[in-house]
């Protein structure tokens, strides 16, 4: 309704303070999220870490830099 009016004004003209803060009261309520009933109604408990899918129980080997080479 407060945008309704404001937009439809037929000659620009300034907001008065009071008109500026409705304005925003407006938006706020607007955008405002909606709350949210029993957002986690049961929390979220891990016992153990999850593994990754491409687990394969081997460590990468160390494959060092040749001779005079090096990692910038």
């Amino acid at each position: 309704m407060i945008l309704g009016k404001i937009a439809m004004r037929t000659r620009w003209k300034s907001l008065s303070e009071v008109e500026f803060e409705r304005l925003l009261d407006a938006v706020r309520t607007a955008v405002a999220p909606a709350p949210e009933e029993d957002f986690l109604t049961y929390p979220s408990t891990f016992n153990q870490p999850a593994t990754p899918a491409n687990d394969n129980q081997l460590g990468l080997p160390l494959i060092p830099f040749p001779e005079g080479w090096y990692a910038p």
